[in-house]
């Protein structure tokens, strides 16, 4: 179950820990009953600021650290998501975002309750009942000492300062008359290796992911991984079409694309549907490639597009606005957000984005985006259509 994402966890995984007699962890717990809010609250700090983890509601277990024996259940109609995910907001500081799913057993009136807690990269956390700080501890939530509550702060300014220098590095150079394209997430704990890069046929299927049917064919790149410095690399092998597909070994996620459409004037129109399209499909392969190795923390994400030439925004009559062209164009655009917000949110975070491009131009918004931040280009009227069927 560990490293699902927990929209895709079922009752057969639960059946899973049961029949194979997995022990509990520090990243796994089990509990038959609910559990008092302060203590709910406790024990999601201590999660949060070891390596995040599930708590499982509704299992017997052998003793303190060990396996199920029996999956008992809670009566579905004593659960409250909503009202959970609330004390967990309300009560933990910095706030956290946790995901909780009902599972329901089968044949039953009963229901497997499961919370999934990130590894934040906000830690440490602390509970607003007790105003102390907890870790797993020998498959307890223990109060942390003052030396590592001071440890972990430091931790989270250095980690800081470890991403904003991974960017730098990683960011693909300008290429001479282009648009040069970067989409780069980057998990904000990156204090381990998170991907095992040789087991590339799990990262194949993921890299084979659906994206919704409003996006236009053009997706990413979807050729042979093949390893490098970082991880491994999707692109043509031929080297003459001018993209690439990153996956780094911490989790990083980096596409890059190169645009040179110019126009009678030989200037570059910007492309920027296309643009919004890959920042949009590249987050949404991060999310399922991070979840699918249980990381729902925050991220980073950078985009840029550079180019050296003269650019101009076009649309079908020629220039959008009647403003002038850019002699060079150098948008650096970076956002913070939790993994469960890119979910959900990942039309909203881009067209934030492409407003800052256009911005560069003259223009207020992207007008591919409606002022709520939902896609409206070609694939949001093919959307908009097949929703009105």
């Amino acid at each position: 179950m560990i490293g699902k994402n927990i929209l895709d966890i079922s009752f057969d995984d639960i059946e899973f820990l049961l029949k194979n007699r997995i022990d509990e962890s520090d990243v796994l717990d089990y509990k038959e009953k609910l559990v008092k809010e302060q203590d709910l609250v406790k024990h999601v700090c201590a999660f949060a600021n070891t390596r995040g983890g599930h708590i499982v509601f509704g299992i017997k277990e052998s003793g303190q650290g060990g396996y199920p024996v029996e999956i008992t259940g809670l009566l579905t109609s004593d659960l409250n998501k909503e009202k959970l995910e609330q004390i967990v907001l309300s009560n933990i500081v910095p706030r956290l975002d946790v995901k909780i799913k009902s599972i329901i057993i089968p044949d039953s009136d009963k229901s497997i309750l499961v919370v999934q807690i990130p590894d934040s990269s906000q830690k440490p956390h602390q509970s607003n009942h007790s105003k102390k700080f907890y870790k797993r501890f020998q498959f307890e939530s223990a109060e942390m000492t003052e030396n590592e509550v001071s440890d972990c702060y430091r931790r989270r300014f250095f980690n800081y300062k470890q991403v904003n220098q991974y960017i730098n590095e990683t960011l693909v150079d300008v290429k001479e008359d282009t648009v040069t394209l970067n989409v780069l997430v980057v998990p904000s704990n990156m204090q381990y290796r998170m991907i095992d890069t040789s087991n590339y046929e799990e990262i194949e299927k993921i890299q084979s992911i659906k994206y919704p049917l409003y996006f236009p064919q053009n997706s990413l790149p979807n050729y042979p991984l093949h390893p490098f410095a970082h991880g491994l690399t999707s692109k043509y092998p031929f080297n003459n079409r001018p993209e690439e597909l990153q996956i780094h070994r911490n989790g990083s996620v980096l596409y890059v694309g190169y645009y040179d459409h110019k126009n009678e004037n030989s200037e570059i129109n910007i492309p920027y549907e296309k643009v919004a399209t890959k920042i949009m499909q590249t987050l949404i392969f991060s999310h399922t490639l991070l979840s699918n190795h249980n990381y729902f923390g925050d991220v980073m994400i950078v985009v840029t597009t550079k180019c050296l030439s003269q650019s101009v925004l076009p649309n079908k009559n020629g220039y959008l606005s009647d403003y002038p062209h850019l002699d060079t164009l150098n948008a650096i655009i970076e956002r913070e957000h939790s993994m469960p917000y890119v979910e959900t949110k990942y039309e909203e975070i881009t067209s934030s984005m492409m407003n800052e491009i256009f911005n560069h131009y003259g223009e207020f918004r992207c007008p591919l985006f409606d002022e709520q931040g939902n896609y409206n280009g070609y694939g949001g009227r093919k959307r908009r259509q097949q929703q009105s069927k």
